[in-house]
């Protein structure tokens, strides 16, 4: 038996984006600016920070299943950082919250946009308040 990904109709990202470089780092972590991008299996990346690698986070490519973050939503970002539309793919860092039931989650509201082209890469927090800090997609 095998098990189709679920993202079979996205484009993974690929070279020059196994280094990436963050100008203004991520939320928390800014004085980390560059960061590796590897695809660790079933659709999940890791992004390690070279400065420092015990920072890590695991994250995805969106859209995600059902859940995307509309182009209109992500233009004036794109456009301010002059990425070309083609130019560019959305990830979400994926947390794993741990209370009485274990939940895997993914932050809509603050996405990761790369510049396919530059290898440059932004944590960007989305005005629009539809978008959740902690989405979950796995509860345990």
């Amino acid at each position: 038996m095998t098990k189709e990904s679920v993202f079979s109709d996205v484009e993974k990202p690929t070279l020059p984006l196994s280094i990436l470089h963050f100008p203004e780092g991520l939320i928390g972590f800014e004085i980390l600016k560059s960061f590796s991008l590897t695809f660790i299996g079933e659709d999940f990346w890791e992004l390690c920070s070279q400065d420092n690698p015990a920072i890590r986070f695991i994250v995805i490519p969106l859209p995600f299943s059902n859940l995307a973050i509309k182009e209109e939503d992500l233009e004036p970002f794109l456009k301010s950082l002059s990425i070309e539309d083609q130019d560019h793919q959305v990830f979400a860092i994926i947390a794993i919250e741990r209370q009485e039931k274990s939940t895997i989650s993914i932050n809509l509201r603050a996405p990761l946009i790369l510049d396919k082209k530059t290898s440059r890469a932004w944590q960007i927090i989305l005005s629009n308040s539809n978008y959740p800090v902690s989405m979950p997609l796995i509860q345990y």
